[in-house]
């Protein structure tokens, strides 16, 4: 099983306990966290500006949100993925297909799994495979 990129909705559900979809991210992170997980900076910025502003249901100070993520992040089954690609390289992402600006970092991130060999986890039913050169059905995880 190939190591899982956690999206920022995803890591949203993780930390926040009252999060709609909470329970049920749990239930997939339980099963599948022993297979690897992953974060890079674009998830980490992301989970932390999110959950830290006042009208975020259950926001968390930017200082306590960056210290919980570093307390998971020091798990012997996390990863720290760099963003090492551009997305002015022409082979990342197939142009044609993408449909709006909403697909850019979703595009991005599913980009940066298949470099690393591993998979991107979101709950966000937008995406589609065919807007990353070289992605496959399995480098898609929707919970």
């Amino acid at each position: 099983m190939k190591v899982a990129l956690l999206d920022i909705n995803v890591l949203l559900a993780l930390f926040d306990s009252n999060h709609v979809e909470s329970e049920k991210v749990w239930e997939w992170f339980r099963e599948d966290c022993r297979h690897g997980w992953a974060t890079c900076p674009i998830t980490e910025n992301g989970f932390v500006r999110i959950i830290s502003q006042p009208r975020y249901p259950n926001p968390l100070s930017t200082t306590d949100a960056i210290e919980r993520l570093r307390q998971a992040t020091n798990s012997k089954y996390h990863d720290f993925w760099p963003c090492s690609r551009s997305i002015l390289d022409p082979l990342l992402l197939n142009k044609e297909m993408i449909l709006g600006p909403r697909q850019i970092t979703d595009g991005y991130l599913l980009g940066l799994c298949i470099n690393f060999g591993g998979r991107f986890i979101t709950m966000d039913t937008g995406i589609q495979t065919k807007i990353v050169n070289g992605a496959k059905a399995d480098d898609l995880v929707i919970i």
